[in-house]
């Protein structure tokens, strides 16, 4: 018997059953549904197999009973939902973002001056977890005149908030600056950072670090970063997006709150 081109022996090697959910043993549980289908002509299932590699290959499974008494045959054919499964998880991760963006910015909307800071950072953890890194932080542009330096206005890490504020960390990145001032998000994989400029990355520990520009009344404001101490996946486009929308709600609604500060305290009589 041949499946995919390799015997039956051959694929057993190459393919392991998991036992699923449930407390039952794979083996039982596909003895179970080579019963059934002798009562009920065919039945369709999903399974997780695990290949040699260490890979989870799920399968939607369909047996078919053909022939009678010693002509009996069970026919099993398997078709791969890897494509299936990660376009489901890529849309599910998309609903959980837009999702989270959309509470943050209701949330910041309603906030008090007393209570937006708890509410930035909540919003912030929040999106932490959801691209799983270790660090998140909003960047404010300071122009001195002779130079572009960057403050930390919000940060959050390893699951608490980044209180200290810190001045000029990106200020000897040529590469990197002209990226952010020109609106274009840059990862540390991106070839066009040179060496020089990476090894400022190797000296805060930090293996994968990602840029994307904030903007405010049209121009570049500042940037929000995403940092982690370990190799990571480069992030989808749904995540950057949900990156930009969030830390540019965030960004806004402070610019506003400090506006509105700002007015008050100037009009406020003495």
């Amino acid at each position: 018997m041949k499946i995919s081109n390799h015997s039956l022996s051959e694929m057993k090697k190459r393919l392991s059953w998991y036992d699923p959910p449930g407390g039952q043993r794979s083996d039982v549980l596909a003895a179970k549904y080579l019963k059934m289908v002798r009562e009920t002509g065919w039945e369709r299932f999903e399974w997780l197999y695990l290949a040699g590699d260490g890979e989870e290959i799920p399968v939607e499974t369909t047996l078919v009973a053909s022939g009678e008494g010693e002509q009996y045959r069970t026919l099993a054919y398997s078709r791969d939902l890897r494509e299936s499964v990660y376009i489901e998880n890529q849309l599910n991760e998309r609903s959980q973002l837009i999702e989270s963006v959309n509470e943050s910015i209701s949330h910041l909307s309603a906030a008090d001056e007393e209570h937006f800071e708890p509410e930035i950072m909540k919003s912030m953890l929040n999106m932490a977890d959801l691209i799983d890194v270790d660090g998140l932080y909003i960047w404010q542009n300071i122009n001195t005149g002779n130079e572009m330096t960057y403050k930390l206005v919000y940060g959050v890490e390893h699951g608490a908030p980044l209180m200290e504020t810190r001045m000029g960390d990106f200020k000897n990145m040529p590469v990197v600056q002209r990226a952010i001032m020109n609106n274009r998000v840059i990862e540390m994989s991106d070839e066009n950072i040179p060496i020089n400029e990476r090894k400022f990355f190797d000296a805060i520990n930090v293996k994968y670090f990602v840029a994307v520009p904030l903007l405010l009344q049209n121009e570049v404001w500042g940037f929000v970063s995403a940092e982690c101490a370990s190799d990571h996946p480069s992030l989808s486009q749904s995540q950057i997006y949900a990156i930009r929308s969030s830390a540019t709600s965030e960004s806004d609604s402070s610019f506003s709150l400090s506006s509105m500060t700002i007015t008050r305290s100037q009009s406020a009589p003495d």
